[in-house]
């Protein structure tokens, strides 16, 4: 019987590659149930929908060259099936073996694993105490992913027959039909910037958003993103607390950590676009375009020293709400690190 363009070939690869991933979610749903129990039907299944997005991505990138091979040499896919089976394995295996970690892993890290959590490794040896809670996980994984390449191998064995002889213009067409659809899912949506971690925002605590996401696209997002360098400008707060004062001589008891105010303050955030202190007058008779702020600033604890976060809006949100500034080479609020634990300025607020 003859199969037409899209029955078989990459495309069974690609919804293989699928499956492994939407079965890896659901692993990790079952896995974390005690923490996803509670959370609205509707935000989990937004979770769910959205998490598709982020697992067609990765079942695109890395079927990409299997669609490349069938686009150029149509034909030679019957002769190479067993070949191009074991090609698919042995790309895929790895992040199997890296979804299977994750799902104990994160609990241990917090989110999910990315290239920047790869020393984890490395403290492994001679700390067996480590392994022991990821035995019976592995254990189960191990059978569980041994079975589905069994069946991979098996169901390879039935060759696919393509129509012959080849209409060269009809396969041109209906490739680059595909390699549209291709370039879509691989982007995650028609948005106008490929997709990234911000998405994955569904729920407010940020652990539980780790459902949406998958350790496959974590880690091949992050793949050559720079690591940071861990830095401390101070050793204790004696050293820092005094420079949030007027004086330097102000006794302790009036530091601000301490009673700097009798009552909880009214706190009003100022945020503008576009604005730098060059525009305010520092000393008097200063030309100044903010006289408002000005007269703010003179009975204020007024920082002379102010420098932009960033060169863009986007560098200035993680600066202002998180307290993180722009340090990377992209935006801290579209990195992997945008899901990680922290107490930003509206939650800090909040609390008081």
């Amino acid at each position: 019987m003859q199969r037409g363009f899209w029955g078989s070939g990459p495309l069974h690869l690609t919804l293989i590659s699928l499956f492994f991933l939407v079965l890896f979610r659901c692993e990790y749903f079952f896995w974390h149930w005690s923490t996803y129990s509670q959370q609205p039907f509707t935000q989990l299944a937004q979770a769910f929908l959205t998490g598709m997005r982020f697992d067609l991505a990765v079942a695109t990138w890395l079927c990409a060259p299997f669609w490349l091979f069938y686009f150029l040499f149509p034909l030679a896919w019957a002769r190479n099936v067993f070949k191009l089976t074991v090609l698919f394995v042995l790309i895929h295996l790895p992040f199997w073996v890296i979804e299977s970690i994750d799902l104990i892993l994160v609990d241990y890290i917090g989110k999910r694993m990315t290239i920047g959590n790869f020393y984890l490794f490395n403290e492994v040896p001679g700390r067996s105490g480590i392994i022991i809670p990821f035995l019976i996980p592995m254990l189960f994984q191990i059978i569980l992913i041994l079975s589905l390449i069994y069946l991979i191998f098996k169901a390879a064995k039935q060759r696919p027959i393509f129509p012959y002889p080849l209409r060269i213009g009809k396969h041109l067409g209906l490739s680059l039909i595909t390699l549209a659809v291709l370039t879509v899912a691989g982007r995650g949506g028609t948005q106008p910037k490929p997709v990234n971690f911000s998405p994955a925002q569904v729920f407010h605590e940020s652990f539980l958003n780790e459902v949406v996401l998958n350790s496959s696209f974590t880690v091949i997002k992050s793949w050559s993103k720079k690591t940071l360098k861990r830095k401390q400008y101070f050793s204790s707060p004696a050293e820092y607390i005094p420079l949030l004062n007027w004086k330097a001589d102000v006794p302790r008891a009036h530091w601000a950590k301490d009673i700097r105010f009798q009552s909880k303050p009214n706190i009003v955030l100022i945020i503008m676009e576009s604005f730098s202190l060059e525009y305010m007058a520092l000393e008097p008779g200063e030309v100044t375009y903010t006289p408002f702020l000005d007269t703010i600033a003179a009975k204020s604890l007024f920082f002379t020293n102010a420098f932009a976060s960033g060169r863009r809006s986007i560098e200035g949100i993680g600066a202002i709400f998180a307290g993180v500034p722009q340090m990377m080479d992209e935006p801290f609020i579209s990195s992997e690190f945008s899901t990680n634990e922290f107490r930003g300025l509206g939650t800090m607020l909040t609390e008081q």
